[in-house]
């Protein structure tokens, strides 16, 4: 199943989305500013906050991961291949495979674009370490890692990098647990944006939207605390692994 999520068009269809938002990023925020002396920890997507780029790529988070292999399952079901599949192996051995391929296809398929970013960054800008005092960047005290970022700004942005990975892959974990509600193959993969981007309305209409996760998983916010970080994977694994491997069990749609 890592095989079939990894070496299959979609995979490298949604790499290409994150790598021309983050490329697109590149070439308007960062080249130009090469030889300015700015920093690579505020100017790199996961910093530059205020860009378009880093809002789209972080509001899109849930289609750019579920691409991959979030309608895998709903295909392997209506074609019958779970029928064949489970003749030669065990079926918890495939629902667990399932699960896993698609989990590490959506975490890399969003944080490599990120990753490949930064390292461009840091081709053409030097990695100076913050400095609290002159307010260039938008984390606080009130963010996780604040002490760190301003010490080890690296080993912050690879925890943060780890972070995005688990909630990406959680995320994209919803569209194969979508499959027994689902009639469409396209609604598998719009599920994960559809609650994501409720969350998002409703924390807006309620005055608080710097607690949905387009914004507390962006490491560069102003905001980002663990309370949020702490819902929001209670959440994901309720919905995620929680509902899926209980609901795989008990119904049909999995024979």
């Amino acid at each position: 199943e890592i095989k079939r999520a990894f070496l299959n068009s979609k995979f490298f269809v949604a790499l290409f989305i994150g790598f021309f938002i983050t490329g697109y990023h590149f070439v308007q925020y960062v080249y130009p500013i090469r030889f300015t002396g700015r920093s690579v920890f505020y100017s790199w997507i996961g910093a530059a906050t205020y860009t378009m780029q880093s809002f789209i790529l972080f509001l899109l988070l849930p289609i750019i991961v579920a691409i991959p292999f979030g309608d895998s399952l709903f295909k392997d079901q209506r074609s019958g291949y779970i029928k064949n599949v489970c003749i030669r192996t065990d079926k918890k051995m495939y629902l667990q495979a399932k699960y896993i391929a698609t989990f590490v296809s959506g975490g890399a398929v969003f944080v490599l674009p990120l990753l490949i970013n930064l390292l461009c960054t840091a081709c053409v800008l030097p990695s100076l370490i913050p400095d609290p005092l002159d307010f260039a960047s938008a984390i606080s005290p009130v963010c996780i890692g604040y002490r760190l970022f301003f010490t080890h700004p690296y080993l912050y942005i690879f925890i943060f990098l780890a972070i995005d990975f688990i909630f990406a892959g959680l995320l994209a974990t919803i569209a194969i647990t979508s499959t027994e509600y689902v009639e469409y193959r396209v609604m598998t993969l719009l599920t994960p944006f559809i609650l994501y981007f409720a969350v998002y309305s409703l924390l807006n209409i309620l005055g608080v939207p710097l607690y949905a996760p387009v914004y507390f998983l962006n490491p560069g916010l102003e905001r980002n605390n663990l309370i949020e970080f702490v819902i929001g994977l209670v959440i994901l694994v309720v919905l995620g692994p929680g509902h899926y491997f209980i609901k795989a069990k008990k119904s049909e749609v999995y024979e």
